[in-house]
């Protein structure tokens, strides 16, 4: 955080994740910078409408995010290929849906969802919050399909830490599930990211075969039995091959 331009930016990114109005003293304990520049920069957020400040002197994110977000939904190529795929998908599952974007940060982004109460899921992540990418179907979906120089980065520049006690940390097994994943066509991870939650998911690949993102069916870890699951991810693969098509043909690649 060298710059004023990236400490404005790391306190948006955290209240954005931190779905509560949060304290300067938190806020500042968390993202290890000095009380006084945390409150400095949140009241400039503030004066701009990125930020609010209640009665209680706590801060979330203001009505200003608004902009960038609607802007962002509205006119991306990326999302409006996707979402009828998404709703196919939704449709025949009867499962809450993510899109999940890997961006040029290589960062695993969740930017549009589809949720249905049917799935069992009653909390998760928030659209434009970064998920992990050894823990998520998602995020797995993307790491199977990378080059092999950056596959082995990722590995020497992440380290894999316990997001649940199911969390695959050691690198040879995840290098092994990674493989099987990528001959099957669709990665899953079983409640390694939300408690009680288990995921499926495919990714969404260039002309060249790189991973743009993924999409990925989350739903009760205690839902489906294993031939329910085989079934629903060979359908799902097959779905985000015909996406990735779709997309090569509209010059995203």
């Amino acid at each position: 955080m060298s710059t004023l331009f990236d400490k404005a930016v790391t306190i948006l990114n955290y209240l954005g994740q931190a779905g509560e109005p949060v304290g300067v003293v938190r806020l500042a304990k968390d993202l290890g910078m000095p009380k006084s520049s945390a409150s400095r920069l949140l009241s400039m957020l503030a004066r701009y409408d990125l930020a609010v400040k209640n009665k209680g002197g706590q801060y979330q994110t203001g009505p200003g995010t608004l902009l960038w977000g609607s802007a962002y939904s509205s006119k991306n190529v990326f999302l409006e290929t996707c979402r009828p795929f998404l709703e196919t998908i939704k449709h025949i599952t009867d499962q809450t849906v993510w899109l999940l974007y890997y961006g040029s940060a290589r960062k695993l982004f969740l930017i549009d969802g589809i949720f249905t109460a049917d799935s069992g899921l009653t909390s998760g992540p928030r659209r434009g919050q970064t998920l992990p990418m050894h823990a998520t179907a998602g995020g797995k979906a993307v790491l199977m399909q990378l080059p092999g120089i950056e596959l082995d980065y990722f590995f020497k520049a992440e380290r894999l830490e316990f997001v649940t006690p199911n969390s695959i940390v050691r690198e040879n097994s995840l290098r092994d599930q990674l493989k099987f994943f990528r001959q099957r066509g669709y990665a899953e991870e079983q409640s390694e990211h939300l408690p009680g939650v288990s995921g499926i998911a495919a990714p969404i690949l260039s002309k060249n075969k790189y991973p743009l993102g993924s999409v990925s069916i989350v739903s009760s870890a205690y839902q489906h039995s294993h031939d329910a699951w085989t079934r629903v991810g060979s359908f799902l693969a097959d779905t985000c091959h015909k996406l990735s098509i779709r997309l090569q043909s509209r010059g995203i690649s």
